[in-house]
């Protein structure tokens, strides 16, 4: 029973992976294609004079319809992966994992010191945001330079570091919600919100499966695959048009360059894991065991509620063998109560009958004698 359960598990498992390697194709995919038509319909259908894309796009268009599939790209993973199973994950980073983590460290770096360097506008009534975002943009590169090491990646309070660069993302989109210079509404703001919220919700992911267990969970799967097809189409866009035309989009170069690192990271990092989960045999992953102990589980119970019943089954006979008992011992008892009266009776009938048989003898007597 247990062998059965357990090559079925793996047969999932296998089929998962399977599953994962096709999404994963796709997201890089979205990403690269997506980079390219986002770029085209920036620089051919966007009108800076109002900041927003020409009546009828065909770029932009399909540009947003890239960056939907990215999502239900993602989204197709909750189906793929269920809750109660997870991948191995690994618990160290490969050669190509320490590089981009030691380049997106550096990235965090030159942020911060640029950053440091324009200072704070004074009188700005963001001035604690921009502080908190560059604040946490050193402890970023601090993180990731460590993560680079590997020397404090198994201590909790290493993990528990790693939402650093989500706070980071997190204050970097409320000043851009604060930024008056473009409206809400404006496309190429919105497409740079998508942007930072796919980081900042993959690293909080990456957060939590490095606080827990080295697993691959649904959520680490969704978070990665959103942020690398739609994150990564508007990051590479945002860094191809920042090259090819500083002149009228006017992007950081900082800030561009900072988020196709976290790409980057975000890529290889899911790619590692994901390797990391084919070369483990399916045989010794812990959730086989897990999974056939929940599946005996129940059958268990059945069993005890079977042998439950038929203990009372068997009290019941049993208070039915003793009634039944007792009613024959009655009978027996009533038996034996008449089979006594009955013997009384003839003992009686017959000393009636010798006392009859004396007193016939004694009125004969007399008259033998008178004669």
């Amino acid at each position: 029973m247990t062998n059965s359960k357990t090559k079925t598990n793996n047969s999932e498992k296998k089929g998962f992976r399977a599953a994962l390697i096709v999404l994963f194709s796709l997201s890089v995919a979205v990403s690269l294609g997506g980079a390219a038509v986002l770029y085209l319909a920036m620089e051919r259908e966007f009108d800076f004079t109002i900041k927003h894309f020409i009546v009828s796009p065909t770029f932009a268009s399909i540009a947003a319809l890239l960056c939907g599939c990215g999502f239900l790209i993602a989204a197709a993973s909750a189906f793929i992966v269920p809750k109660k199973l997870k991948l191995d994950a690994g618990t160290r980073d490969s050669f190509p994992g320490i590089t981009i983590s030691i380049l997106a460290g550096l990235m965090c770096a030159i942020s911060f010191v640029f950053a440091v360097k324009a200072g704070v506008p004074e009188g700005a009534a963001k001035q604690g945001l921009i502080l908190a975002e560059v604040s946490f943009t050193a402890l970023s590169a601090i993180y990731f330079f460590l993560r680079g090491s590997g020397l404090f990646i198994k201590k909790p309070a290493f993990a528990l570091s790693g939402l650093l660069p989500a706070l980071m993302s997190a204050f970097a989109l409320l000043n851009l919600y604060f930024d008056d210079s473009d409206p809400l509404n404006a496309p190429l703001k919105i497409y740079r919100v998508i942007m930072i919220v796919t980081f900042m919700m993959f690293f909080t992911a990456e957060a939590g499966i490095s606080i827990s267990r080295p697993k691959m969970n649904g959520k680490f799967v969704f978070a990665s695959l959103f942020a690398i097809s739609s994150g990564g189409m508007i990051a590479l866009s945002r860094l191809a048009a920042r090259i090819t035309d500083p002149d009228h989009f006017g992007y950081d170069v900082i800030e561009v360059s900072l988020f196709a690192a976290f790409w980057l990271y975000a890529l290889v990092s899911f790619a590692q894991k994901l390797i990391i989960s084919l070369k483990t045999p399916c045989e010794n992953d812990e959730d086989d065991a897990l999974l056939d102990n929940e599946g005996e589980t129940e059958p268990e119970d059945d069993e005890s509620k079977a042998d439950g019943e038929d203990a009372d089954a068997d009290d019941e006979s049993d208070d039915t063998d003793d009634a039944d008992a007792d009613e024959d011992d009655e009978a027996e008892d009533a038996v034996d109560e008449e089979a006594a009266e009955a013997e009384g009776e003839e003992a009686e009938d017959a000393d009636d009958a010798e006392d009859d048989a004396d007193a016939e003898d004694d009125d004969t007597k007399p008259q033998d004698v008178n004669e």
